[in-house]
């Protein structure tokens, strides 16, 4: 079952890194390896937070300082039309980004089930990176709303199961 992050959690992984820092270590690249793309993703954050320098992150990446600079303008780019890019349904209210249509709730779902975003593009290939990028941050900002809509679908779903049993459902 799906486990939705709440702050105790953060606060016990914190925990954890100064109790036994090996393990959580082992976590986060244990993590890392299943969420390509996701390291390089918080040490840009990190920068953006001034948490870290440019110089800092360009040698944990093992890139330029103005690589790194130009990965930032990317974030900042992206951070800030995220929003822009989400319409909503008239009666039922229901978030969809502007190109191609598809409810945040659906890619929220099918990248549960996939485990990375690298599989999730290949799922929605009419989707940019762009895209995928504006639905996560709009759910991450919204998760009540889109919690609400996975499980009235998953609900339903175990519905037309339960009904008709010899019917593939998705």
């Amino acid at each position: 079952m799906w486990k939705q992050i709440a702050p105790w959690q953060l606060k016990q992984l914190q925990r954890l890194s100064s109790l036994d820092p090996e393990r959580c270590e082992t976590f986060l690249n244990t993590l890392y390896r299943q969420v390509p793309g996701l390291y390089e993703d918080l040490v840009i954050m990190a920068v953006d937070a001034n948490e870290l320098t440019a110089e800092k992150a360009g040698e944990l990446l093992q890139v330029p300082s103005a690589e790194i600079d130009a990965r930032l303008q990317v974030f900042r780019r992206l951070e800030a039309v995220a929003e822009q890019q989400i319409t909503r349904d008239g009666e039922s209210q229901v978030a969809r980004l502007q190109s191609g249509g598809v409810a945040i709730w659906e890619i929220v779902r099918e990248l549960r089930k996939l485990g990375s975003v690298e599989r999730l593009e290949s799922s929605f290939p009419s989707l940019s990176r762009g895209d995928i990028a504006a639905a996560l941050r709009y759910a991450q900002n919204h998760p009540e709303e889109i919690e609400s809509q996975i499980r009235r679908y998953e609900d339903s779903l175990m519905f037309r199961r339960s009904m008709y049993p010899n019917v593939v459902h998705q």
